[in-house]
């Protein structure tokens, strides 16, 4: 007789955690996977209208990897002064975010928490500043 081949991901313990949630503590996640979808969407539409302007650019968008710190010596030429300085120290908080997120699986769910929050300020921060407001 076959033996079913032995899987990292258990079904039936998959099924009793279910039990101890509601629909209501999983809609948050799956609301943002949704959101994930959206800005993929998103993020394809801004790569192909920044491709459909501009082919070489677009060519050098794909490198920015390869020499980030020219990229960003670049990007600060085109910005206002009086946005500068703000951006800098939000991309200066971004650094200590991002080292921590490196290994968001050892955090408890309150620093992921807090995590996530500092991440969207940031966000929104960058948002404002940039739009203007």
């Amino acid at each position: 007789m076959l033996e079913k081949p032995k899987s990292k991901f258990d079904v039936e313990e998959m099924r009793k955690s279910l039990e101890e949630v509601t629909i209501e503590d999983i809609l948050p996640m799956v609301l943002v996977s949704i959101d994930l979808l959206r800005v993929s969407g998103d993020m394809l539409i801004a790569t192909g209208k920044l491709q459909n302007k501009s082919q070489k650019l677009y060519d050098y968008a794909l490198k920015v990897g390869e020499d980030p710190q020219s990229f960003l010596a670049m990007f600060v030429e085109k910005i206002p002064a009086e946005k500068l300085k703000p951006l800098l120290n939000l991309m200066l908080r971004l650094t200590s975010v991002f080292s921590r997120m490196k290994d968001s699986e050892k955090l408890n769910g309150n620093e992921k928490i807090a995590l996530g929050e500092e991440l969207v300020q940031i966000s929104d921060e960058m948002k404002r500043i940039i739009k203007g407001e």
